[in-house]
């Protein structure tokens, strides 16, 4: 099904398309299927690295990690306190992992000026971009939002960015592509 759009849509991106030059674009790893989730497991997406490789130079991160976390870790959380989110063990929210996750976002955003495109792990409370359950003090739901690696890495470099589970529509799909594309070629 995802094949046969692709083959599809393939012919549309080849067109201008230098398939010479793969055009680099951050992934959360877990994607890729390095093990780094807080279980010490991974979350590989075939799509992702069969369909996507042949355009894409992906740079894996893992904000986590790179915040010095181990796996596998304590699972985390996004826990807004007075207004102000933050991130912090589920079941020790002692553990706050909030400003080494904001100082990873600052440095890949600055250092890495030539990324034309991001594919964010949902519902992480480092990587999501829309789907991340926000918990008050009392352990409670309040709503959904970004995870703080994201939030301030976008807030710090406007780039193409999606989700897995964005990429399943097949419109999301498309407009992330043309997007990258345009971006490097720097006419968006």
């Amino acid at each position: 099904m995802c094949q046969g759009w692709f083959l599809l849509f393939k012919n549309k991106l080849n067109v201008g398309f230098d398939l010479t030059t793969k055009i680099p674009v951050a992934i959360s790893a877990c994607l890729m299927g390095d093990s780094v989730r807080y279980d010490g497991k991974h979350s590989f997406n075939q799509l992702i690295d069969t369909e996507f490789s042949e355009y894409f130079h992906f740079v894996n991160i893992c904000p986590e990690v790179e915040a010095g976390m181990t796996v596998p870790r304590p699972p985390i959380q996004v826990v807004e306190f007075d207004q102000i989110r933050q991130v912090v063990g589920r079941e020790d929210q002692s553990i706050n992992v909030t400003q080494p996750i904001l100082m990873v976002a600052e440095n890949r955003a600055s250092h890495f000026i030539g990324l034309c495109g991001y594919i964010f792990k949902s519902r992480s409370p480092s990587c999501g971009l829309h789907d991340v359950p926000i918990f008050n003090d009392q352990g409670d739901i309040v709503g959904h939002g970004a995870g703080l690696f994201s939030q301030r890495f976008l807030e710090m470099r406007s780039i193409p960015h999606i989700d897995e589970q964005q990429l399943i529509d097949a419109d999301q799909r498309e407009k992330f592509f043309m997007d990258v594309k345009l971006f490097s070629q720097g006419t968006i």
